[in-house]
């Protein structure tokens, strides 16, 4: 079995943290603070999930043999959690409004435009809160190919041209296959991932950091929405890609030096870094509960919403941990 580097899974953990939270805050954020943590953490939470691919990268065997090993670790669990979302969006709403209404969401799913989207694991699926596994997959697969490419300039000019080509398909609301589109954005954040090794000091992480808060207080000084990285919505493209770049190198160099230092002080990030992929699909179903759980309550205070913000991040992160071991668990028995 292909041993771990742990600090690689602390950034996993790390990032499935902010996934959960930046979740929570777009569902539920009802205050400017709880805005500015979306558009923080929606500037570099995703991108970072591409980066640490990149880092651990290892492309081998033929392309086939590649093709084959990265549907088995990808569309295979995005087909299963999307076929668990289903079941769990229909009882969801059968407890929470009425029958009709669950039945009604079931021949919103069976339109023609909609089965279309969703075999072909686009962005406009029913179930694209999924589209992590296929655009890495197709990210895979195309990096395979330019990992073939000995020649640095046409290497940069392909990297070059999937981001125009993106732009172009973006404009006209085209959803290409296999979030393919989000795909082309993702290949420079595994370039970088596969070559973040080559920055040795660790003062480069204080100074990219500097870098993302001078392009996070620039993108909000200009206007810009959420920086969407699933369907493609990310407004100025450079200040995009230099927001997500810095912030997520800051991450790694930082993580990487702490752990140096501490090896011992983020060990339950690892914990979680190595369940989150298990922890990113099943996550959702118990932030529809948690969205429920608010709205009823009704939260009325700054302080007092930012604390069942924390408190929402805390539980659906414990517990989809818990389930997910539970269930591992549960299955090295059953073999053994």
């Amino acid at each position: 079995m292909k041993s771990r580097i742990a600090w690689i899974d602390n950034c996993r953990g790390l990032a499935i943290i902010m996934v959960i939270l930046g979740h929570i805050l777009m569902r539920t954020g009802i205050y400017n603070i709880e805005y500015l943590g979306v558009y923080a953490i929606y500037s570099f939470h995703m991108p970072l999930f591409f980066v640490i691919a990149g880092m651990t990268l290892n492309i081998k065997g033929t392309f086939r043999e590649w093709t084959l090993k990265k549907a088995k670790a990808l569309l295979i669990p995005a087909i299963i959690f999307s076929a668990m979302a289903l079941v769990f969006n229909f009882l969801f709403i059968v407890f929470t409004e009425n029958i009709d209404n669950a039945f009604k969401y079931l021949e919103g799913l069976c339109s023609l435009k909609s089965v279309i989207y969703t075999i072909f694991l686009t962005n406009k699926s029913s179930f694209s809160g999924y589209w992590f596994f296929p655009v890495l997959f197709s990210a895979y697969i195309i990096f395979f190919w330019i990992e073939k490419i000995d020649s640095r300039i046409i290497r940069l000019s392909i990297i070059v041209f999937l981001i125009i080509a993106n732009r172009i398909i973006t404009f006209f609301g085209i959803a290409l296959p296999i979030g393919g589109g989000e795909a082309f954005l993702a290949i420079p954040f595994l370039v970088l991932g596969k070559n973040i090794s080559k920055i040795k000091k660790e003062k480069n992480a204080f100074i990219c950091l500097i870098i993302w808060i001078l392009g996070f207080v620039l993108w909000n000084r200009q206007g810009y929405l959420v920086a969407d990285f699933f369907n493609s919505n990310i407004y100025n493209i450079f200040l995009f890609f230099l927001m997500a770049m810095s912030a997520s190198t800051a991450i790694v160099l930082g993580m990487k030096g702490i752990y140096e230092r501490f090896p011992n002080i983020f060990g339950w990030l690892g914990k979680l870094g190595k369940q989150s992929m298990y922890i990113y699909g099943i996550h959702y179903f118990f932030l529809e509960i948690w969205v429920k759980i608010v709205q009823v309550i009704g939260v009325s205070n700054v302080f007092y919403k930012l604390c069942w913000d924390i408190i929402g991040s805390v539980l659906i992160v414990s517990v989809c941990y818990i389930l997910v071991c539970g269930y591992k668990s549960m299955k090295y028995k059953m073999v053994v």
